[in-house]
């Protein structure tokens, strides 16, 4: 979009677009900049999936307010930085309910793969539905879930990507404990941007744990994963 003053020589985004583009360059970053062995099709997952943190970190690049005031516009107009602030305060709201749904839906994957729920469901005891909606009442009981009703429930997600939703919030997981520890104070560290490319460079050469103990100077604990996820919830619901 091109903004009303005409002395203005740069081209702003509207927000839905700005965010597409930037979650779209982490995926073309990957691609250009990694060497994978196996090509990668749409919807694959490894555990965790390392291709999948380039897009989730630049989402955090669109989330902060700096960033958004300086590429995004309303109509032809700049967002005020009244605006650009309310506007990265509503997509961390928005950004924690997904975070939520996503750890959901993780544990009805685990549940469903790694316990003997699968065998009760098997005999009929109980079904995926009855699964699902107990753990939706128990990490948000406030939430009405109407009857019936379970959004996991396709037969692409149960068959076809099994733990797809383990691997997704895993990645995501790592691409917060990077922003946070990387880019937070600092969105256009050259060093730390390079240092990142660097890294994405030896992405299919490379195990997981030995590209983010490259990049952090050590191997993330589970309990780290959690605390970073739970410091970005906390953060979007204040």
């Amino acid at each position: 979009m091109i903004p009303d003053d005409p002395n203005d020589p740069h081209v702003y985004l509207s927000p839905r677009t700005a965010k597409n583009f930037l979650r779209e360059v982490g995926h073309a970053m990957n691609l250009i900049l990694s060497r994978p062995r196996h090509q990668i099709f749409s919807g694959s997952g490894t555990s965790p999936d390392m291709h999948e943190i380039p897009a989730f970190l630049m989402e955090h690049f669109f989330h902060n307010f700096n960033i958004l005031s300086i590429i995004t516009c309303d109509g032809l107009l700049r967002l005020t930085e009244n605006e650009a602030n309310l506007l990265s305060e509503a997509k961390y709201t928005f950004g924690c309910i997904k975070i939520l749904r996503e750890a959901i839906n993780t544990l009805f994957d685990l549940e469903l793969y790694g316990t003997s729920a699968f065998d009760y469901i098997n005999d009929d005891s109980i079904t995926s539905t009855d699964l699902y909606r107990t753990i939706y009442k128990t990490a948000l009981p406030q939430v009405e879930l109407k009857k019936k009703i379970s959004p996991q429930q396709r037969i692409h997600d149960l068959v076809l990507r099994p733990a797809q939703s383990y691997s997704s919030l895993v990645a995501r997981s790592c691409a917060s404990l990077i922003w946070h520890s990387q880019f937070e104070q600092d969105v256009f560290s050259k060093v730390n941007g390079q240092k990142w490319a660097e890294i994405q460079s030896k992405f299919g050469e490379l195990s997981s744990q030995d590209l983010l103990k490259n990049y952090l100077g050590y191997v993330p604990e589970p309990n780290q994963l959690i605390e970073t996820l739970k410091k970005d919830v906390v953060r979007e619901v204040n």
